[in-house]
């Protein structure tokens, strides 16, 4: 478990995000604003520190600088699940690693370093736009907008 006071989507960041996006109406706020301050999602947010604790500590910053950014919240959400799978499953993995010209989101790595697989993470959103119409406001595009569930787990893997 992570520390309260190292978890970088803790109680600071919670009023962080309430004293910078509370004040507006929904549909102006971020897609992800629910899941950044509400208290039924703290899991998320664990779950989310918890993963981004496996990067090295430079990416975790990346990832956890643009993580909130509506173009960026769900790719990156299913980029760490299918991490988090992919090490459940006893798979040494490291992110992404750049091989020559490509940098795939996931290398899993043999005993020796060498890769034995390149995990690129494809995920289809919806056109822009989609969620963000004038007088609508704007939740999630997920079942979590709508009911409190556990962390995702990518489709796909099997055991």
């Amino acid at each position: 478990m992570i520390r309260e006071q190292a978890r970088r989507f803790g109680p600071q960041f919670v009023a962080e995000q309430r004293h910078r996006y509370g004040k507006r109406p929904p549909e102006n706020r971020m897609l992800s604003y629910d899941l950044a301050v509400l208290d039924e999602y703290e899991p998320w947010r664990i779950w989310l520190d918890e993963q981004l604790d496996f990067l090295p500590e430079a990416a975790a910053a990346a990832v956890a600088a643009n993580l909130w950014r509506d173009q960026n919240f769900w790719p990156d959400v299913i980029e760490l699940a299918a991490g988090a799978a992919l090490r459940r499953q006893g798979f040494s993995v490291e992110f992404e690693r750049r091989w020559g010209t490509l940098t795939p989101d996931w290398t899993v790595v043999g005993a020796d370093g060498a890769p034995a697989a390149l995990v690129e993470v494809l995920t289809h959103n919806p056109q822009q736009g989609t969620f963000a119409k004038p007088g609508r406001p704007r939740r999630p595009h997920h079942p979590a907008a709508s009911s409190t569930i556990s962390p995702p787990t990518p489709t796909g893997l099997a055991s």
